[in-house]
């Protein structure tokens, strides 16, 4: 289709001295292909078009005078949102052709996350989790159960998985029983059936904590604890028909603030849980909250809980009172004037020779702190020295010392040297830890111990043992993993939601505390350090490093807002719950999430038909066609995962010679479920460990489509001559998202301002 229009609206050409207005004009030309866009805008109205390539872009001569566009817009222009648009544009003025754009492509996307994208700012900001009542409570009842499937109940010693089993079997459902005997040692394949209607882990629910607990039975019960649900996972991963998987813990959740006696070793499984989401999907993990008060109650909610099937976006839910209810997250707006520290008082860092504690240790002294007590494992590095010499410059007394705070009789002697030497202890800051990042598939109970040790048993020594001290505060550095789940930090978060509800355990007993879950940090710490590839990870998702000036302030206001918990990070919410899919949709990012336009007339049938990109072209595909298809399709998201252009890497080495890791591996997975619209096991990059192998094991195994001998090869990726490509352009973009898209164009704008 050719359509003409006279506008203005490439005076700019005038100006074609860099990329910059080269690319404003092209941006603009390509908005004068009205007459394609039409029927489009007048069935989506907030849509706009968002140009990304070009195969040839040719400048014969400066323009003069009025400015024409002529577009040739392939297809008719009836692209849905989300759908690729392409064509040839020629620019001319009244001597003749000025330019010529020949092959552009570009894609409609939503125009509000284009704009939240491009005009919001950084979020620096401090979050908080409350618990609200469900808008509509389930039937404590629910009818017989159709599916007569078998239920495998993982038994706990209090007495709900009977009282549970013996509903379910009463409703119908035939139940399969397995005690905590012997677990550990035998395959999940021989306790779960290949086919059952899901698995309810109740084990956590045995491990609790009496008062004057040692450090190494805290850390013996939340292993105990967590280690169940970790091999229960593993060995359901890669399941053609994994089951749904629910996790009960019972009192481990501080829905309200003010009881005590919080389960603190069944609260790991929370932040376990949070990277099965993200990690394992499929399994659709289910983490519920029983109350302790209300057995019997909270095992008919139970029940009714399990009716779901695991089908709602909700994953965590916890009852209270005969009330269901569910957590948001939400931005903290209490006080936030920052309060000064005292001359005549003495302050603990744990953690504090490394970088994040000694910049922690910087910031007291600069609000009046004269006595630091900076506590680490080994002696200082030649660096942390200098840092401590700078910090007695600046007038503070400081004592090093080294302290494995794991060990109770270490911790005490520790303190015993303060109250001999030094000015009272007003405040403790635990920001020791270590990382141990893997998949869950390689993650074991060693590693989970070993990043479990400094943040678990270290925060209980200190606990018990300044439990009657005066403090001003009792700070634990938590991490946002906890709170929001991280790809390959299976242990981290576990072990840090250990710290968030133990900050809640204090308050509720009138103690100080606070729980702060530190999103990475740009220039410093274990996440944020510049060349970690954690940090990038989770920039492309949304969440940004703070700089260290900006996580001090945020600390100072946390100190000063009093909460028990509080998450604070710089997150762009947008594309943060875009990249989440399903799961950014849920009600725990309700008060987040942007609004969101007002649904049309075919607005539920498009969400109960959810499209499968790569599945649809595919099937649109001639059989001879769809190994290079695929192949191109895989080839774009492999490079997209890795950060590279298709043309920089060679299709015929292997995933792992090209630089992808396990948790790379994790996330093509989740790619090509969203894509196929078909469960594929997280190992299926490893099984299938080229582009060819892993089309030939798609197309024959898995999708089972028909294809012509003989079987295409995956295609060579060649270069397309064109201007060159210039920042996150350069990117292959068919596939992102309308947040993602609207990111790259924000990033690349930035650039030139």
């Amino acid at each position: 289709m050719r359509s003409s229009e006279r506008c203005g609206c490439l005076r700019c050409l005038t100006g074609w001295r860099t990329t910059r207005s080269i690319r404003a004009s092209w941006t603009r030309a390509s908005r004068c292909s009205r007459a394609g866009r039409w029927s489009f805008q007048a069935r989506h109205p907030d849509a706009m078009l968002i140009p990304f390539s070009v195969s040839r872009f040719t400048v014969y001569r400066r323009p003069r005078g009025t400015v024409w566009c002529h577009a040739r817009v392939e297809g008719g222009g009836r692209a849905e949102a989300g759908e690729l648009i392409g064509g040839d544009l020629r620019i001319f003025d009244e001597q003749g052709l000025v330019a010529e754009i020949v092959g552009f492509r570009a894609r409609m996307a939503n125009r509000e996350a284009v704009r939240l994208s491009t005009h919001s700012r950084r979020e620096e900001a401090r979050y908080e989790v409350s618990w609200k009542p469900a808008p509509e409570a389930r039937p404590v009842v629910p009818a017989p159960l159709a599916d007569k499937r078998p239920w495998v109940l993982l038994m706990d010693a209090q007495g709900v998985g009977e009282r549970l089993g013996r509903m379910l079997e009463e409703h119908g459902a035939p139940v399969l029983r397995v005690r905590p005997e012997g677990f550990a040692r035998v395959s999940i394949e021989t306790l779960v059936p290949a086919r059952c209607a899901g698995v309810v882990y109740l084990w956590g629910m045995d491990q609790r904590l009496a008062d004057d607990a040692s450090a190494e039975s805290v850390q013996r019960a939340a292993l105990e604890a967590s280690g169940g649900a970790l091999h229960l996972v593993k060995g359901l991963a890669g399941r053609d028909e994994a089951p749904p998987v629910w996790i009960v813990t019972r009192g481990a959740q501080a829905v309200k603030d003010t009881r005590e006696g919080l389960a603190l070793a069944q609260a790991p499984l929370w932040g376990l849980g949070r990277v099965i989401d993200l990690e394992q999907p499929e399994l659709r993990c289910t983490r519920v909250d029983l109350d302790p008060e209300d057995l019997e109650g909270s095992v008919r909610m139970l029940y009714a809980e399990l009716g779901s099937g695991g089908g709602t976006p909700e994953r965590e839910v916890a009852f209270r009172e005969g009330v269901r209810l569910y957590p948001v997250l939400r931005k903290d707006t209490g006080s936030r004037a920052a309060i000064p520290l005292r001359a005549d008082a003495t302050y603990l860092v744990t953690g504090g020779l490394g970088g994040l504690g000694l910049e922690v240790a910087r910031w007291m002294v600069e609000q009046g702190a004269r006595h630091l007590v900076l506590v680490g494992r080994r002696a200082p590095s030649a660096q942390a020295s200098e840092a401590v010499r700078a910090l007695e410059q600046a007038g503070a007394h400081v004592t090093v010392t080294s302290v494995d705070v794991a060990h109770e009789a270490e911790v005490a002697r520790m303190l015993q040297g303060i109250d001999a030497n030094s000015p009272p202890l007003r405040g403790i800051v635990h920001s020791a830890g270590v990382l141990d990042d893997g998949a869950i598939p390689q993650q074991d109970l060693e590693r989970f111990e070993r990043v479990m040790t400094p943040k678990v048993a270290g925060a209980w020594n200190l606990h018990r043992l300044t439990a009657g001290r005066p403090l001003d505060f009792f700070v634990l550095f938590s991490s946002a993993s906890a709170m929001l789940g991280s790809r390959g930090q299976a242990n981290y978060a576990a072990a840090n939601t250990f710290l968030d509800a133990l900050a809640h355990e204090r308050r509720a007993r009138g103690l100080v505390a606070q729980s702060l879950d530190w999103g990475p940090w740009a220039e410093t710490g274990m996440v944020g350090a510049p060349d970690g590839s954690l940090a990038r990870a989770l920039e492309r998702r949304g969440i940004r490093p703070l700089a260290t000036r900006q996580a001090l302030t945020l600390f100072g206001e946390a100190l000063a807002s009093g909460r028990p918990q509080l998450a604070l990070m710089s997150v762009h919410w947008p594309v943060y719950l875009e990249v989440l899919g399903a799961k950014g949709r849920s009600a725990f990012y309700e008060a987040l999430a942007p609004a969101r336009p007002a649904a049309g007339p075919h607005a539920a049938v498009a969400s109960s038909q959810p499209r499968h990109p790569i599945a649809e072209r595919l099937k649109a595909a001639l059989p001879h066609e769809r190994p290079q298809v695929l192949a191109s399709s895989l080839q774009e998201e492999v490079a997209r995962i890795l950060r590279l252009e298709p043309t920089q890497l060679d299709w015929r080495q292997g995933f792992a010679e090209m630089g992808m890791d396990s948790l790379m591996a994790i996330e093509l997975r989740n790619v090509l479920q969203k894509g196929l619209g078909v469960s594929v096991p997280a190992t299926v990059a490893l099984d299938h460990p080229t582009i060819d192998f892993l089309v030939q094991h798609l197309l024959e195994n898995v999708l089972k489509l028909e294809v012509q001998e003989p079987r295409a090869k995956a295609p060579e990726t060649k270069p397309v001559p064109a201007a060159e490509p210039e920042g996150p352009l350069a990117e292959s973009l068919d596939a992102l998202s309308d947040a993602e898209l609207a990111r790259l164009v924000a990033e690349d704008l930035a650039k030139d301002s």
